[in-house]
């Protein structure tokens, strides 16, 4: 190898590392603009803002909002199940792990983020622009869950019924969460004791029915 293509390739992995670098910034700078200002409030401008990139390099990206909050989500589910992934619920039984994983899941549910996740979900009803995005989110994250599940608990898994059980348990999270965030919400959503004892008898009925 010449050292002119030596140094052609190395600028081209700086360049492709760069570009990395201002792909995470701008999820990054995402996740924290949802976290503090919610969905609604959440600009293209304003993330490029917040990553210290031009909005050219923005637009290069990820073209729309839309298009960086799914990527942002994705992202951040990637890094969850990564994170479970090194260091699984520990049990002797798959029935006790897949406890400690509703349990980490409903940890999940109730960080800042969701809120304004569920606001951009609740959008794409009347948004066309983010609909598309929306659906492909929703079946990165469901293919995401049950990997995790199936990781963890895999004769579980096969069970059938099984990622019906799962899409349950995180539309019920979901909702208590949104309910929750309505003015007067407390008094409406479920308390977890409780939410948790019907995950867990619905996850009883999959097991009896092996």
């Amino acid at each position: 190898m010449t050292p002119s293509s030596t140094t052609a390739k190395g600028q081209r992995q700086t360049r492709a590392a760069r570009r990395e670098e201002t792909r995470i910034a701008l999820l990054n700078a995402t996740i924290q603009s949802l976290i503090n200002h919610g969905y609604a409030a959440t600009t293209t401008r304003g993330v490029a803002e917040i990553a210290g990139v031009s909005q050219g390099a923005q637009q290069h990206h990820y073209p729309t909002k839309g298009e960086l909050v799914k990527a942002a989500t994705i992202h951040l589910a990637e890094v969850f199940v990564q994170a479970l992934r090194a260091d699984p619920p520990a049990a002797d039984t798959e029935r006790e792990r897949v406890a400690l994983l509703v349990d980490v899941l409903w940890m999940a549910a109730n960080q800042p983020l969701t809120a304004a996740l569920l606001e951009f979900v609740a959008a794409a009803r009347t948004d066309p622009e983010i609909a598309d995005a929306v659906v492909d989110l929703i079946a990165q994250i469901d293919t995401l869950a049950f990997a995790t599940v199936t990781d963890i608990a895999p004769n579980l898994a096969a069970t059938p019924g099984a990622r019906d059980w799962l899409r349950i348990t995180v539309s019920s999270m979901c909702g208590a969460v949104a309910v929750t965030a309505l003015p007067g919400g407390d008094s409406y959503s479920p308390t977890w004791p409780n939410l948790r004892d019907n995950i867990l008898a619905g996850l009883d009925r999959l097991i009896s029915a092996e």
